[in-house]
């Protein structure tokens, strides 16, 4: 019943939500046509006065007005009129010379259009909001997760609080905030003269992210003597993209094939060793290990399927995908 309430609940916030921008961008858009309007009947009466004779328009005041021609020689009237003549050419391509169009003009034009289209707000209002909603959802869940654990937090020598927290943070890829976590679970643990493996691969594979190479290869390793009892494909696939980021490719291309052994269900690490493979010039074997597992993906089962999703895609558009995947 707690979920029903609580799903019933963001779906009254977010139609809330959605009707409140609405008609907020009704009533902005309300007020720019009339504003609009105001412009237009200015510029209408300003047009209107400007139906007057031309002299009553502001133009560069000639000075030879105010000398009069009897003093000066035919000479200098004629340089006079060439100089008032200047003048005007100036003034003429100073204010009616057109402004030339650049590349950003059409983005600035998509901008100005989208902002008042009621529409637009209304499509972000229905479309946006949910994620929205699952953002703050994620974020308030975290914090929630955080005040039930400060009591354990408060403990020194609780290490599974820290462990979760780590672990959870590491999951919305927080790697700078799960860091501390993990590594005063670590101490805590090495105090105790128990090592989790889970904590291990979680402290190295923070540290993997946070581009220490050398740290998360021991992490891992040390993982590998404490858990020998067989699922280890995705600490193999790691220490591969380890030594890939050292330039150390024949140990890399080691680990990998490792992985790809313990794991022969998963696709990721078959896309992997492929592209280790094709940036080593051997293009043969990377496409008859593409080819060898595509050949049977579509036998395996429905949850291993869904997991290979992405990686079965990447290896159909292999050429394109080389390009963009680091």
């Amino acid at each position: 019943m707690k979920t029903v309430e609580t799903t019933m609940m963001t779906h009254r916030k977010t139609l809330y939500m959605a009707y409140l921008c609405t008609t907020l961008t009704f009533s902005v858009n309300l007020g720019l046509c009339l504003s609009q309007n105001t412009y237009a009947q200015g510029q209408s009466t300003s047009s209107s006065s400007s139906s007057a004779p031309k002299s009553s328009l502001k133009r560069p005041v000639s000075r030879a007005a105010n000398t009069s021609p009897k003093h000066l020689t035919p000479q200098q009237l004629r340089q006079q009129q060439w100089q008032e003549e200047l003048r005007r050419q100036q003034w003429r391509q100073r204010y009616y010379q057109p402004r030339k169009r650049h590349w950003y003009d059409f983005l600035f034009g998509i901008f100005w259009w989208l902002l008042y289209s009621i529409w637009f707000w209304v499509i972000l209002a229905v479309f946006g909001l949910p994620y929205l909603s699952v953002w703050l959802n994620k974020r308030r869940k975290l914090k929630n997760f955080i005040r039930a654990r400060m009591a354990e937090l408060a403990n020194p020598i609780d290490a599974g609080a820290r462990f979760q927290l780590g672990s959870m943070l590491l999951k919305q890829k927080k790697y700078r905030r799960a860091l501390p976590y993990l590594e005063e679970a670590h101490q805590i643990q090495k105090k105790q003269n128990f090592l989790d493996p889970r904590l291990l691969d979680a402290l190295a594979d923070t540290l993997l992210a946070r581009n220490e190479q050398d740290r998360a290869i021991a992490l891992y390793k040390e993982s590998l003597t404490l858990d020998s009892t067989g699922g280890q494909g995705e600490v193999f696939l790691q220490l591969g993209r380890a030594y890939q980021e050292k330039k150390e490719f024949e140990t890399a291309e080691s680990w990998l094939q490792k992985a790809c052994q313990a794991n022969r269900s998963l696709a990721e690490p078959v896309y992997r060793l492929s592209l280790h493979l094709h940036n080593q010039d051997k293009i043969e074997e990377s496409r008859h290990l593409r080819n060898d597992f595509l050949k049977d993906a579509h036998t395996l089962p429905a949850f291993i399927r869904k997991r290979n999703r992405k990686w079965v895609m990447m290896m159909r558009v292999f050429q394109l995908s080389r390009w963009f995947f680091t």
